[in-house]
């Protein structure tokens, strides 16, 4: 599978940046960023592909993606999902 190059605007000043997500889909396309990539699932599951793995995610998980890795969350229902 083919990854993009996802670029994540950046607050001067600031080294870390904060976004949550609450929405039915997640940004669903094989992707990697120069940043490190922490993320606590609050809500759902479903399948985190990374780099040549995959595993199972659901709430209460929290990932660490290195940066340059190529990653994509894939849920499992069409619920609700709650990322930080």
């Amino acid at each position: 599978m083919k990854s993009k190059l996802f670029n994540i605007s950046k607050l001067s000043n600031h080294p870390i940046g904060v976004q949550y997500d609450y929405t039915e889909k997640q940004y669903g396309k094989f992707h990697y960023h120069e940043e490190i990539q922490i993320t606590l699932i609050k809500k759902g599951e479903g399948i985190l592909l990374c780099g040549t793995s995959s595993t199972p995610y659901q709430k209460g998980d929290l990932f660490i993606i290195g940066e340059g890795l190529a990653h994509v969350f894939i849920g499992d229902k069409n619920e609700l999902t709650e990322n930080i």
